[in-house]
């Protein structure tokens, strides 16, 4: 993602909602970072981040923590983790309208957050969504991006690919086009 790598270099990848890890530990091997926090509800999940962590040579650079919830601040202290230093990844499939409270966006007030938004999936629809963006701290920048077209350019595999062969590989599957919530902090901080 574009918002991670503009980002670069920082400290720590914080990812809420790691799954496999594939979002944790690709900026983490790319460089792009010294560390990540990895938080995943799932023992399968905490399991895959870590056997894809050894496969890559990273293990000892990756952090691997349970739910992400509101003792969140207080696990990022605990590790040392310099928000205003760091890049907080949030795809926790819709926790994120309970997870990031007003407390908890203020604790994380330095930090850059991604916020994958799942609102549109919801019975609430928009509405968690400006209640969400109504709690980040004042000073903090917002902005709402919405996924682009992928492209196969310069990919010479898929330029030989029939169009639908094609699309499929570059599909997410996705029924909805997503959409991401950018958090800055504020300028100077």
């Amino acid at each position: 993602m574009h918002e991670i790598t503009a980002s670069a270099p920082f400290t720590d990848l914080i990812n809420l909602g790691a799954a496999d890890g594939y979002m944790s530990l690709g900026p983490l091997f790319a460089g792009l970072c010294e560390r990540s926090i990895c938080f995943e509800m799932t023992e399968a999940g905490r399991n895959a981040v870590q056997a894809n962590a050894e496969m890559n040579g990273v293990a000892d650079k990756v952090v691997i923590r349970g739910i992400a919830d509101e003792t969140l601040g207080a696990q990022l202290d605990e590790i040392g983790a310099d928000l205003s230093r760091s890049v907080i990844l949030c795809d926790i499939e819709g926790a994120e309208f309970d997870v990031l409270t007003k407390e908890l966006l203020a604790a994380l007030k330095n930090a850059r957050i991604i916020v994958e938004l799942h609102d549109r999936n919801m019975p609430a629809g928009l509405a968690l969504r400006e209640a969400l963006i109504a709690r980040i701290p004042d000073g903090n920048r917002a902005r709402v991006l919405k996924a682009e077209s992928n492209t196969f350019n310069g990919i010479e595999e898929l330029e030989r690919m029939h169009d639908l062969d094609r699309s499929l590989v570059l599909s997410d599957g996705r029924k909805i086009i997503g959409e991401w919530l950018v958090i800055e902090p504020a300028e100077g901080t």
